[in-house]
């Protein structure tokens, strides 16, 4: 077999710690030929591409500024003030997190402000206000959010074929690590970069899909084998991760879901600490009561103490098991179930 070229891989994961260790080991496998492998997040892949093609969307430049989260909220607020709106009655992280909901479904201002009237909601048809400011003056000052990067990048490869053709036929081999967790975004932003060769290799576990309130959407994985056909399935059915007693708990949770009929897309899992476990006891019953989960999973750390404390303050009933890593389900007053670990 002739060898891959190190420029012709890409290799996507989510954190920059997995994404540096991903380079450490290649590094040692490959010596400085490592250092032609695309092996970055999405969001680093991305703005490689956008420092050599943004200008080709109208206002931007290669010299572009990434605005973080405490930048976008600061712009938030000084709409907010500007709009003579309370940030008490509007909260800019709730302004923010609709926003981005929204890019991630490729709706523009326009589009959201339409959707928001129908809706009848007056506090998202305040937010459409806010979104087509908020959009306004981040193009007037050449930056983009996290969201726009990925977004932008999109865009340039759809509208551009010469831009979309070259990077086809740079990325021979495209590999995505934890692809249950990606967005509509992302998924579309691997399916053009993959589809010159289509030569695409994913990881994934559909039973660990677990961030569906940050827009991850499960078909992606669910549907991969439809979208490229020819697709070799290879199970990776050996853990080396995690001791027996926490797969025989993660065994029983998945066997119970299945039973039940409960997606795992349905359900939220969190872990919390001793400093933050009554903030996420407090989370993760909001989320089942405002439906955007069937069942909730708070993982309070290894004592019971930790566990009954979080219990207790979300007015939850539970009962663990010290050492034994053993729950059961139970109900709140609105059949909201709660699964608890300690």
């Amino acid at each position: 077999l002739r060898p891959a070229a190190p420029w012709s891989i890409l290799a996507i994961t989510f954190t920059n710690k997995a994404a540096n260790e991903l380079k450490s080991r290649l590094q040692a496998l490959l010596g400085d030929y490592a250092m032609d492998v695309w092996a970055m997040t999405f969001h680093a892949a991305c703005c490689r591409i956008l420092r050599r093609e943004i200008d080709r969307l109208d206002g931007y430049t290669g010299r572009f500024t990434i605005y973080d989260t405490s930048d976008s909220e600061r712009v938030m607020k000084d709409i907010l003030k500007d709009f003579g709106l309370d940030e008490k009655s509007l909260p800019p992280r709730l302004a923010l997190s609709v926003i981005s909901k929204a890019k991630d479904k490729r709706q523009g201002p326009e589009q959201f402000s339409k959707h928001a009237g129908k809706s009848g909601d007056y506090r998202m048809d305040r937010i459409a206000q806010l979104y087509a400011e908020y959009e306004k003056r981040l193009h007037e000052a050449n930056a983009l959010d996290f969201d726009d990067i990925i977004l932008k990048t999109v865009e340039l490869l759809e509208q551009f074929e010469d831009v979309r053709t070259y990077y086809q036929r740079k990325f021979h081999y495209v590999m995505i690590d934890e692809y249950q967790d990606t967005n509509q975004l992302q998924y579309q932003l691997t399916s053009l970069l993959a589809g010159g060769y289509e030569n695409i290799c994913v990881v994934g576990d559909d039973d660990q899909s677990i961030y569906k309130f940050r827009g991850a959407t499960i078909e992606n994985i669910l549907s991969f084998e439809k979208q490229f056909k020819g697709t070799r399935v290879i199970r990776l059915e050996q853990n080396y991760r995690s001791t027996q007693a926490i797969l025989n708990v993660a065994n029983a949770v998945i066997a119970h879901l299945q039973a039940a009929g409960v997606s795992v897309e349905d359900v939220g899992t969190y872990t919390a600490d001793s400093c933050n476990y009554p903030e996420y006891a407090d989370r993760v019953c909001r989320r089942i009561q405002d439906g955007t989960y069937t069942l909730g999973i708070l993982i309070c750390g290894t004592g019971i103490g930790m566990s009954m404390a979080a219990n207790k303050h979300a007015g939850i009933r539970a009962a663990a098991c010290e050492n034994t890593f053993s729950a059961r389900m139970t109900r709140m007053h609105n059949n909201a179930n709660v699964l608890c670990m300690g």
